[in-house]
């Protein structure tokens, strides 16, 4: 029996179905396309590498903005008052690889932090502080330093008081430099400051390097009462510093806001100025001005007059061992206005030991040190028992009064008998320069007795006057002085030959003078002959500059010195300033040798050379204004002619030329009953 395939409803579907799939296919010559690719992933957006440099910030002055920092290649560099000291705020995006950002619009993509480079070397107040993605980027007093991406050149400031978060970073516009001997605050390059013009204060940038700046005693803490056009002029002589944008000011400097508005630097919350009639770096001219400004000095504690005493007070906002607000019974270091205060010293006490403790020190806030004040002059750091560091002058402790009520108050002066104000030391005794003659083998010679001033002068230029014993020390002449003119005035001179400066005490009589050198000093002269000693004599009595470089000889009362003949020995002659005589202009007589006449009589004060002898023997004259002095003296002459003149005498014997002497060491007129004059 053949089989029959029954087609159930389910197979006529199936193959429909693929007769269907087949006809969609088209014929067998037609190719079954590709599927189409996904397009690919966009590419991560580019990286900016921040700016980094091995070397601190550089300055630049920029007329209108003033002194800022910059990066090595010339851009200005900012601070971000969203900064906290030590960290940054500003940053990139999520996913950003260290020291870049591939966001422009990010924080640190608009204001690219400066990145300190491997081997970089902090200097100053330049330091680094560490980004979050652990690079370090370069800090000025730990706030961190950006550049502006919208600066191109060295001057651009085109980021300066963006969103009033954004400003310029520049120098602190004070520094410690000293002022008369005296660590004090003075101006750090170009500066910000007011000026008066037609009644209106006009913003100023001015160099103010190296200019003293002082505090007014008028001025309250965090208050300036020089400040305005009150008609004073206090402005207009004391001009104020002010505090740019973004100042960053560390203890014991503060800013201040003024109530104009305007922000200014202060010292011990004592605003700071400039004086306007110093004129150059180093000048103190406003220092004691009216007895209420001073120099902003790092002295703890000044003289300063209440009611004509003198007493010693502190300045702005100190620090004081005073009680706990919450126990009394417990002391510690406060932060307070003793402005003006006067500081008192215990007898009880021992040098560098305070012996004040418990209620004493209650009754007398010690006067505290801070750590970062150093210690100054005779203000010495002392450690108490309690372990508090304590102010001393001169080795002795320093308290205030808890009885004073105001700035002027000395009730604690003479308490007990042992707690005393500090007063001015006294002033030390000056005495006149002592001058006078000195024998020795180069005859009669002019030196000094006791302490003198001279002029010391190192080897870059600088001179100082010392106070030094210069007992029987020579002195000199220089013969390239003029008269009261000093032309020693090189470092190499200066060093070698020190002047002999007057002090206070010293008035001159003659043949003594003092006269004011270039350099704003006053020497001593000799008829005058500037004065000056010899750095290689190095003991008393020493002559060893006699002779140097045949301009400089021992200082003598007379135009003369001496001179060591090879064949005649020692012997005087004429030096400098000597006058013409009978028919000889001075230029010819300097350095002749002298004679004395046997038919003279010593100590007679009288000549009998006159007339053809006179001729023969021209007399060694002197000038109306020369003096004598020691062994030499002047006698009067009624020359043959009847006029009247001076001439010059050693130990009471008239000198004089001869006429064919011509030359240095000739001793023609050794006759008889003329003798070479000698030593």
């Amino acid at each position: 029996m053949k089989a029959t395939s029954i087609k159930t409803p389910l197979s006529l579907l199936a193959l429909a179905l693929s007769t269907a799939i087949l006809s969609g296919c088209g014929s067998d010559s037609e190719s079954i396309p590709d599927p189409v690719a996904p397009p690919p992933p966009p590419p991560p957006p580019a990286a900016t590498d921040f700016p980094a440099q091995q070397a601190s910030p550089a300055r630049f002055v920029d007329g209108d903005v003033g002194e800022v920092f910059t990066t090595e290649t010339g851009l200005t560099l900012y601070y971000f008052l969203n900064d906290e000291a030590g960290s940054s705020n500003c940053n990139g995006v999520e996913g950003d690889a260290p020291g870049s950002t591939t966001d422009e619009t990010s924080c640190a993509g608009v204001w690219p932090p400066l990145l300190a480079a491997t081997g970089a070397q902090p200097t100053g107040s330049f330091s680094t502080v560490e980004r979050d993605d652990g690079t370090l980027q370069w800090a000025y007093r730990d706030f961190p330093l950006y550049t502006f991406s919208n600066d191109s050149a060295q001057g651009d400031t085109n980021g300066e008081g963006i969103n009033d978060v954004w400003f310029v970073s520049r120098p602190g516009p004070s520094k410690i430099a000293d002022v008369n001997s005296v660590p004090s605050y003075v101006g750090n390059g170009t500066i910000s400051s007011v000026t008066s013009t037609a009644e209106v204060l006009e913003s100023v940038r001015l160099d103010k390097e190296g200019f003293s700046l002082y505090i007014f005693d008028n001025d309250g803490l965090d208050q300036s009462a020089c400040y305005g056009l009150n008609g004073d002029g206090c402005i207009t002589a004391w001009p104020p510093l002010i505090a740019d944008n973004a100042a960053k000011p560390a203890a014991p400097l503060s800013v201040v806001e003024l109530d104009n508005g305007q922000m200014q630097w202060a010292y011990r919350g004592k605003p700071l100025y400039f004086f306007a009639s110093d004129t150059q770096a180093g000048d103190f001219n406003g220092d004691g001005v009216g007895g209420v400004w001073h120099l902003a000095s790092q002295l703890p504690a000044i003289q300063r007059e209440v009611n004509a005493q003198s007493r010693l007070s502190a300045t702005g906002r100190v620090y004081a061992l005073l009680p706990n607000t919450d126990n009394n019974n417990e002391l510690e270091s406060q932060q307070v206005d003793k402005d003006q205060f006067t500081v008192y010293t215990f007898d009880n006490d021992t040098a560098g030991t305070s012996n004040c403790n418990g209620d004493c020190a209650v009754a007398w806030p010690p006067f505290l040190a801070p750590d970062a004040e150093p210690a100054v002059g005779n203000f010495s750091k002392i450690e108490r028992t309690d372990g508090a560091i304590q102010w001393a002058y001169n080795d002795s402790p320093l308290y205030f009064f808890s009885g004073d009520n105001a700035k002027t108050d000395l009730n604690g002066d003479g308490v007990g008998g042992v707690w005393h104000i500090v007063e001015p030391p006294a002033a030390p005794v000056v005495s006149p320069t002592s001058i006078s003659a000195l024998s020795n083998s180069l005859g009669q010679t002019i030196k000094v007795d006791g302490e003198v001033l001279a002029l010391i002068t190192d080897n870059q230029g600088n001179s100082e006057a010392v106070t030094e014993d210069r007992t029987d020390f020579q002195l000199y002449t220089f013969d390239n002085d003029g008269d009261e003119l000093s032309n020693c005035t090189s470092t190499g001179c200066m060093q070698n030959w020190p002047a002999l400066l007057a002090n206070e005490a010293d008035t001159a009589t003659a043949p003594f003078s003092i006269f004011e050198r270039a350099d704003g000093h006053n020497q001593w002269a000799f008829n005058g002959q500037p004065l000056y000693f010899f750095t290689g004599d190095t003991s008393a009595g020493t002559t060893n500059g006699e002779g140097v470089g045949d301009v400089w000889f021992v200082a003598r009362p007379a135009p003369v010195r001496v001179f060591n003949s090879t064949d005649d020995g020692l012997m005087i002659v004429a030096n400098d300033l000597v006058l013409a005589s009978q028919g000889k202009t001075a230029e010819q007589l300097n350095d002749l040798t002298l004679y004395t006449f046997d038919d003279d009589t010593a100590n007679s004060g009288e000549s009998t050379c006159f007339g053809g002898c006179a001729v023969t023997w021209p007399p060694l004259y002197a000038t109306s204004a020369d003096q004598a002095f020691g062994e030499y003296e002047i006698i009067s002459r009624t020359e043959s002619d009847s006029s009247q003149t001076l001439q010059w005498t050693y130990k009471g014997l008239p000198l004089y030329f001869f006429i064919s002497d011509s030359e240095l060491g000739d001793t023609g007129g050794d006759y008889p009953t003329w003798e070479i004059a000698r030593p």
